[in-house]
């Protein structure tokens, strides 16, 4: 189904709506999506998410430029405020995304150059005043906070900087720098294709930690004697459950003579909230613990992420899955392939079938193994009564938000700036058009306070400037070993 004629400009008559028809089709189908399953929305985001919905359905009908048919289904997307939510371009295909030779980043309310190649002589942490003569400030707001799904303070500001830096193929932007109290300009284009920008070592600030005594490193971990008694450890993310087992065997015997612990998770790029659970559950053998103030709230109708995906839980794991239990799943991954295709909802039964899934493959994932991993550890290891502190920022997003909420429960020292506030179990939807979004499906709450855009605030309040990053000054850790706390 097209839409209407529109008074809206359009890049290319000459593009025939039916050469668009999957893109058109897709449109339609996040919007539908969302509609459906997300669980922010109140009157005044619907009535947005309906005019955003069809000034774009009439801009997408014409349009030929890669790049812009992505940043609408970007906006239409943010327009909910879920932080979590993600558009991702189609797999297999040549990206239409090209980055800039330098990179800008924010702290405590400003902006400055973060990275760059080696023929740009500006000084990194220059601090970055305006974008094409305008205030920085005014100019992302202006252009790109119609991309940015989170709207949590510091958060949003860092998420426009970054959305910044990559845009269509050889636009052309100028920067304004301040360098020795004068103002210089920096014409940059975005030239950089996106399969390529991880291979170039661009110059960058050192990290707080590359001048302290580094003890252990991996994917997962990194871990610092910071003083005597006094031990970092640097959480990357919590992806996979293999990272218990690490932590068991590999950091446990680096930290069992220190009295205090620090976890920094401001740059951790969150996953799944069961592992940072079960680690807070190590450190302190407190491993019945259960947190009554965090509540996941189910606002989207019958669909749950476990049924979302069901289909792809059978191809992948189909030698784990007994030929009772496909039998039970049969109809439910029927159903929920016809539901990815036309938004149907679930059959009535799917309450009582769905406890029967969830039971089964509770019993034969991995889960059972954790809860046993972990109380081993925390009774063999006896660390309860170590000083623990945790670092948060506004970049601790998803099971990050969590870790926190665990944190605060069990009266577990925050210091730093309030979390992301972008949490909530995510389904991962394929579109017509091949590409694919990810959205929130459920509402975490803490204390009858709901996370999203808010995040989790730290007991103290400790945001970096410029000044500190480019000096190696970490201000929470050194707070933290002046005696501050």
């Amino acid at each position: 189904m097209y839409f209407g004629c529109s008074d809206t400009k359009v890049p290319n008559r000459n593009l025939r709506p039916e050469q668009n028809k999957n893109h058109i089709i897709s449109l339609a189908e996040l919007y539908s999506y969302i509609k459906e399953y997300s669980p922010f929305l109140n009157d005044g985001i619907l009535n947005n998410l309906n005019e955003k919905y069809f000034e774009l359905s009439n801009k997408i009908m014409y349009e030929s430029d890669k790049y812009k048919i992505y940043t609408y289904f970007e906006e239409l997307l943010a327009v909910i405020n879920d932080g979590h939510s993600a558009v991702f371009y189609e797999k297999g295909s040549n990206s239409p995304f090209y980055f800039l030779p330098a990179g800008a980043d924010y702290a405590d309310g400003k902006y400055y150059l973060s990275y760059k190649e080696n023929n740009i002589e500006i000084p990194l942490g220059s601090e970055l005043i305006k974008i094409n003569d305008e205030d920085v400030k005014k100019y992302l707001l202006n252009n790109i906070a119609k991309y940015i799904p989170v709207k949590t303070p510091h958060a949003f500001e860092n998420s426009m900087i970054k959305r910044l830096l990559y845009s269509s193929q050889n636009k052309k932007i100028k920067f304004t720098f301040v360098v020795d109290k004068n103002e210089v300009n920096l014409e940059l284009k975005y030239s950089i294709p996106s399969e390529k920008i991880g291979n170039i070592k661009f110059n960058k600030i050192p990290d707080y930690y590359d001048k302290l005594n580094k003890i252990y490193s991996s994917h997962n971990f990194s871990i610092y004697n910071i003083k005597e008694k006094y031990s970092l450890i640097q959480i990357h993310n919590f992806l996979d459950y293999h990272i218990i087992d690490e932590f068991i065997e590999k950091i446990i015997p680096l930290i069992e003579n220190s009295a205090h612990l620090i976890l920094d998770i401001r740059k951790n790029s969150g996953g799944n909230s069961s592992i940072g659970f079960a680690i807070i559950k190590i450190l302190t053998g407190k491993t019945d613990t259960e947190i009554s103030s965090i509540d996941i709230k189910n606002f989207q109708r019958q669909l749950t992420p476990f049924l979302i995906t069901l289909a792809a839980i059978k191809d992948k794991n189909l030698k784990a899955v007994n030929h009772d239990t496909l039998k039970k799943l049969s109809p439910f991954i029927k159903d929920g392939r016809v539901m990815k295709t036309h938004q149907l909802l679930m059959p009535v039964k799917e309450d009582e079938i769905l406890q029967q899934i969830d039971d089964f493959f509770m019993k034969n994932n991995e889960m059972e193994e954790l809860e046993k991993k972990l109380v081993f550890a925390a009774n063999k290891c006896k660390i309860e009564n170590k000083n623990i502190t945790v670092f948060t920022s506004y970049k601790s997003g998803s099971a990050c938000d969590d870790f926190a909420c665990f944190c605060k429960e069990l009266n577990i020292r925050l210091i730093g700036t309030h979390t992301k506030g972008a949490t909530g179990n995510i389904g991962i939807f394929n579109l017509t058009n091949n590409f694919s979004f990810s959205i929130s499906l459920q509402k975490t709450m803490y204390n009858g306070m709901a996370i999203n855009n808010k995040g989790v605030s730290p007991d103290i309040f400790i945001i970096d400037t410029i000044e500190d990053i480019k000096n190696q000054n970490d201000p929470c850790l050194h707070f933290v070993l002046e005696g501050g706390y």
